[in-house]
């Protein structure tokens, strides 16, 4: 264990110093994935981590439970790292950590995010449709969910951020806190061929690209209880 973290079938080379233990290589499995790479513990007052590792087939339900946000996000992450922060506990290491990730989960959900669900209501026409009387879940599945992230004070900056469906495809910039309790993101929301064919003539002519609905679209809220904006104006 480190801290409250379980990890299993560690192996790995030791260095020791009187400042500090680097373990390189190392690898462990954690939240049914793989870490490959380095660790670093920094002695001291307060003691302090470096990562820099790939990580592969991390389950992101697991790993979201483990960082405070239980049930909000699923699927299997890929991920190169590094890290550098101060404390081993969960709520010291999201708040001290910073450095650099590149982040790719697939085949998962982002629960509560309703993105379909506010391109409907939005693009209606009606006022009288309500995100309650769109139908159908407001769990969004995805095959990629991905970005480049800036990490520093608790919060991931990225300009980059992709997800993509079945239905939609979104591209967004903005930041994360990395505990899950604030999302601020802005980009442009593309509707699927499929989807684009149905919607109304004039949706289609004043907002497609490449011949697809295209619209401005802003997710604020918390990674609990995301909110989607569709800047219809």
């Amino acid at each position: 264990t480190i801290g409250t973290l379980s990890l299993q079938k560690l192996s790995g080379r030791a260095r020791i110093l009187p400042d500090r233990v680097t373990l390189e290589p190392i690898g462990f499995g954690l939240f049914g994935g793989k870490y490959e790479g380095v660790l670093t513990f920094l002695a001291g007052g307060t003691s302090g981590f470096r990562l820099k590792a790939a990580l592969a087939g991390i389950d992101m339900a697991g790993a979201m439970a483990f960082a405070g946000s239980p049930d909000t996000l699923s699927g299997r992450l890929s991920a190169t790292i590094d890290l550098a922060g101060v404390g081993i506990d969960a709520q010291s290491a999201l708040s001290t950590a910073k450095g650099t990730a590149r982040v790719d989960i697939t085949n998962g959900t982002v629960k509560n995010l309703g993105l379909v669900r506010s391109v409907v209501v939005a693009t209606s026409g009606r006022s009288d449709v309500s995100a309650a009387s769109a139908g159908g879940s407001r769990d969004e599945r995805f095959s990629r969910l991905g970005a480049t992230l800036s990490v520093a004070s608790g919060v991931a900056a990225t300009d980059d951020l992709r997800f993509e469906s079945d239905d939609l495809m979104l591209a967004a910039a903005g930041t994360i806190q990395l505990n899950g309790s604030a999302i601020n993101l802005a980009g442009h929301v593309q509707l699927s061929d499929k989807l684009s064919q149905q919607a109304g003539r004039d949706l289609v002519r004043y907002t497609q690209e490449q011949g697809r609905v295209t619209l401005p679209a802003r997710i604020t809220g918390s990674a609990a209880n995301p909110q989607v904006r569709i800047d219809v104006a």
